[in-house]
């Protein structure tokens, strides 16, 4: 009994820091990483990036395939981030189709380069089952995680990139 208490201690404990569908980091647990990373930056000065991440006409693809294909784009832009982030770098699903990821020891230019391979990655990875092939893209808000800096400012400089990206025509890093 005490073997399967403590079975189910450990995935509550998952699942409270996991997104059910995409197996990422959750909100949650991902906020609380970023305190630890901004806390450890001010300590060591090391350079890290955020990169906030949303795939472009989600909500068509929901409405023209409907929610299951929704889900299966949601799963395969995380696998596609587990293929192309270090195994160093943190994903998370932010909200919806919103993911946001922290690249730590990483400058910009670098960080621009891994973005670079997450377009890549979608553009050689359709949806799997969808005829005529759906292909993803993603628009994308890219800073330097600055330590000084409050998180709040952080968030909502990357949020205004991102959407900077969108309006440049979508499928593009804009970089603040």
């Amino acid at each position: 009994m005490l073997v399967e208490l403590e079975e189910a201690r450990r995935q509550m404990a998952v699942l409270a820091h996991t997104d059910v569908l995409t197996g990422l980091a959750n909100r949650r647990s991902f906020t609380a990483r970023l305190l630890q990373e901004q806390a450890l930056l001010r300590r060591d000065g090391e350079p890290a990036c955020l990169l906030m991440m949303d795939i472009d006409h989600f909500k068509r693809v929901n409405d023209v395939h409907g929610h299951h294909v929704g889900d299966q784009a949601l799963q395969l832009f995380a696998t596609l981030c587990r293929d192309v982030f270090r195994a160093a770098d943190m994903v998370s699903r932010w909200g919806g189709e919103e993911f946001l990821a922290l690249l730590p020891a990483t400058r910009v230019e670098q960080a621009q380069a891994v973005a670079q391979r997450v377009h890549d990655a979608l553009t050689t990875h359709p949806v799997p089952g969808v005829t005529p092939p759906l292909a993803l893209t993603v628009s994308m808000g890219l800073s330097n995680f600055d330590p000084l800096r409050p998180l709040d400012i952080t968030l909502r400089a990357l949020d205004s990139a991102l959407y900077a990206a969108k309006r440049e025509g979508r499928n593009r890093t804009v970089v603040v």
